[in-house]
């Protein structure tokens, strides 16, 4: 086929034009996924630019944890966000005013919302065994949930998904990470939270970390959510923030008083991992270290 070159006059982007009796060329339908996914990006860059104006004039003490440096315009995923207990309902309360719903997911098992106890656990499983069964085999920790009591629950933790134009938010009303024995959620020292709060800084139009508050979070952030695993992105930020915060005496100190309130008597362990960039050896050493 028979092909010329043209430029496309909005965009300036080069595309070749078939001019035999056929579809669109290869590269006009790439132009044409990458217009649609730019349009995308826009919108919801618009959502949470919308979002965090509403937060900020509500004053909602609130903080994007990490991934935040390509926000508002190209969410990576789920959008984490820490707000203040105190005013978690607030930003509830402004998330659905500007359109976010709780997701239904067809996915999930029809037992989880009849189920609340062993006892009916138990019960269902002798009408529905099939059922039963099938979230045993698929989901064996929402069992364990449902017959052992959530710590997390007992401690005033709440976690809330909501979505909305496209955008995805992950709402937290306080510090935790996953426990390393049950899986439950542990609240951090309240004073970690509260120097996470009370030093957060202003980025783009939202509230993200100070660097050595980042830098805490990201280490225990792949080491208890992630089972020890940091990716590429975690190590190429945790790079650059080991940088920053080793370079400023403060900084530093501040860093070690984190890891002291978050590892306990595993602190120096940690730093020195995470100073000659050895994360993925974290986890373990912590599991032989005697006072952890």
């Amino acid at each position: 086929m028979v092909t010329e070159t043209e430029r496309n006059e909005r965009g300036g982007t080069v595309i070749e034009r078939g001019t035999g009796p056929g579809a669109a060329t290869t590269a006009e339908r790439r132009t044409v996924r990458e217009n649609g996914a730019s349009a995308k990006r826009r919108t919801e860059g618009a959502i949470l630019e919308r979002l965090f104006d509403e937060f900020n004039e509500r004053d909602v003490r609130y903080v994007v944890p990490r991934k935040y440096d390509l926000l508002p315009e190209t969410p990576r995923g789920d959008v984490d966000i820490y707000v203040d207990a105190a005013e978690f309902e607030t930003a509830i309360d402004v998330c659905e005013r500007l359109g976010f719903e709780t997701p239904t997911t067809a996915r999930q098992s029809t037992l989880q919302p009849i189920v609340s106890n062993a006892a009916e656990l138990l019960e269902h499983a002798v009408r529905s065994p099939t059922e039963a069964a099938a979230t045993l085999l698929r989901a064996p920790e929402r069992v364990v949930q449902l017959v052992r009591p959530n710590t997390s629950h007992k401690q005033g933790y709440v976690n809330r998904k909501l979505q909305g134009g496209g955008v995805k938010l992950d709402l937290r009303n306080h510090l935790a990470y996953t426990s390393t024995s049950d899986g439950s959620q542990i609240r951090v020292d309240p004073s970690v939270e509260r120097r996470l709060f009370d030093r957060r800084r202003l980025h783009e139009g939202f509230y993200v970390p100070m660097a050595a508050d980042e830098l805490t979070h990201l280490v225990a952030h792949c080491v208890f959510d992630k089972h020890g695993v940091f990716s590429g992105y975690y190590v190429d930020r945790c790079d650059a923030l080991v940088e920053e915060v080793t370079a400023d005496q403060r900084k530093d100190e501040a860093f070690r008083e984190l890891l002291s309130d978050v590892f306990y008597g595993a602190d120096e362990l940690v730093y020195d991992s995470v100073t000659e960039g050895r994360y993925d050896a974290i986890r373990s050493k912590l599991f032989r270290f005697d006072e952890y």
